[in-house]
């Protein structure tokens, strides 16, 4: 995954990179990266349908996701626009897709775009 905020225009500054992350492991609970821990624990009750069991098959569509400020890691960001990239891979295979997340932190309040 690969963090960015966005600075004049629509240009974006790399602020973070995290190793990979296994999202099947992740479902199980078996993964231990803390920044993917605290997204689970945020985005469980308004997404449940995020949260299933590998293989995915199909589209997995989210909309109108809300965050629980309480349960939110949101003192960790700045006011600002962020992009989320994750790449996605299958097994050990090459890249096989991107997955976006834009989010807008503002007065702790969270506005989350998928694209």
């Amino acid at each position: 995954m690969i963090g960015y905020k966005k600075t004049n225009g629509n240009f974006y500054q790399t602020i973070f990179k995290t190793d990979l992350i296994d999202f099947c492991r992740v479902m199980l609970g078996e993964d231990t990266n803390p920044l993917m821990k605290n997204a689970i624990i945020v985005f469980r009750d308004s997404a449940p349908n995020l949260f299933k069991k590998c293989p995915y098959e199909g589209e997995i569509v989210v909309t109108n996701a809300s965050i629980d400020d309480k349960k939110a890691f949101l003192n960790l960001f700045p006011t600002g626009v962020y992009k989320h990239e994750f790449l996605i891979f299958y097994g050990n295979k090459s890249k096989i897709g991107v997955f976006k997340l834009f989010t807008e932190f503002k007065n702790e309040l969270v506005s989350i775009l998928l694209k």
